[in-house]
């Protein structure tokens, strides 16, 4: 967060959005308050949840590498129903390589295979 508040007037919208999640996630934890991971079909795009566990569930777009737009274009993409593959869901939501590999790295598509293709052999 130190990096974040040299950066100052320089700062990007990005930077500003991740500091916001960062000062809410050690507010919690201070207090505490644990944790869920960023869950593909019950995280929103921005805005936290508190779980029936009593627990945090943090947005999409708390992960670094994830904009609001993407966030949101997952969330819409969700509502015509599950994912069937991690190529399905970059489809359907328009999500990029980069984003892809955020979700990825933070367990969010573990469920999912890589495509919707069988394999014979």
């Amino acid at each position: 967060m130190g990096n974040l508040r040299r950066k100052g007037n320089e700062a990007t919208a990005n930077d500003k959005n991740m500091q916001t999640h960062l000062e809410l996630a050690l507010e919690a934890m201070f207090r505490g308050i644990g944790f869920n991971k960023v869950d593909l079909y019950t995280s929103e795009a921005g805005e936290w949840k508190i779980m029936p566990n009593q627990r945090l569930l943090p947005p999409f777009s708390a992960l670094q590498g994830v904009g609001i737009n993407a966030a949101e274009a997952i969330v819409e993409a969700r509502k015509a129903g599950p994912f069937t593959s991690i190529e399905d869901l970059s489809i359907r939501s328009r999500a990029n390589k980069t984003v892809i590999e955020v979700l990825k790295k933070h367990g969010c598509l573990d469920q999912l295979t890589e495509t919707d293709q069988l394999t014979l052999f």
